[in-house]
């Protein structure tokens, strides 16, 4: 269980990081402004939330299973 919330704070905490990193292109006058080197520094977070959540999902499911084959 406490694993699980660990992982659920990291989450939360990985998607308040790829926030403010992207605040400052959604504050951008023009579409036109914002190029692919803009979302360089995002990538790396947003895999991570990809591999946290997955690593979230697969907690849950033990703990299901866990819980059924008590």
């Amino acid at each position: 269980m406490a694993r699980k919330n660990l992982i659920l704070l990291l989450l939360i905490l990985i998607i308040v990081f790829i926030g403010f990193n992207l605040y400052s292109l959604f504050q951008r006058e023009s579409p036109k402004d914002i190029s692919f080197s803009d979302f360089r520094s995002s990538i790396g977070p947003a895999l991570t939330f990809i591999t946290v959540f997955l690593s979230y999902r697969a907690e849950i499911k033990k703990e299901k299973h866990n819980n059924t084959s008590i």
